[in-house]
């Protein structure tokens, strides 16, 4: 969930978006939300560390690829997105300090209860059902 909002914040620059990136950024992200709602795996809120730290070693990675001067084929600068332009931007360590705190683990809570209302969902009609057959059983 955080890939698919923070493109269309922090990269997309407008204009007509190009095929990959509604597929890889908008349809993954539908496919990813059936996929939670309809699988019943638990997820727990106290998980959101993990995503932090995979976050933190992408900002680790991105900050070292901006300052190392490593090339970016055809593509301009030393960033890996405008986003992460850290030597002409450093209001962006703000950005993603924010991301990093706050903006993740929102999102993963918010991917926890989305799963939780899936279970639940999914586990009614089946409750209904197991309760008419055991009123069934004990009537014969």
């Amino acid at each position: 969930m955080a890939v698919f909002a923070l493109f269309w914040l922090l990269v997309y620059t407008g204009g007509t978006p190009r095929a990959w990136d509604v597929h890889a950024h908008g349809v993954n992200w539908v496919l990813m939300l059936c996929d939670r709602f309809f699988t019943e795996q638990p997820a727990y809120y106290i998980h959101f560390y993990q995503l932090q730290i995979y976050a933190l070693v992408y900002v680790l990675f991105s900050i070292i690829h901006n300052y190392s001067g490593i090339d970016n084929g055809a593509a301009d600068g030393t960033y890996i997105y405008k986003a992460t332009d850290y030597k002409n931007h450093p209001e962006q360590y703000g950005v993603i300090a924010v991301i990093v705190a706050i903006i993740i683990p929102t999102f993963h809570g918010f991917m926890v209860l989305w799963g939780k209302l899936g279970t639940y969902s999914l586990s009614q009609p089946q409750a209904a059902n197991k309760s008419r057959v055991e009123m069934s059983v004990e009537q014969h």
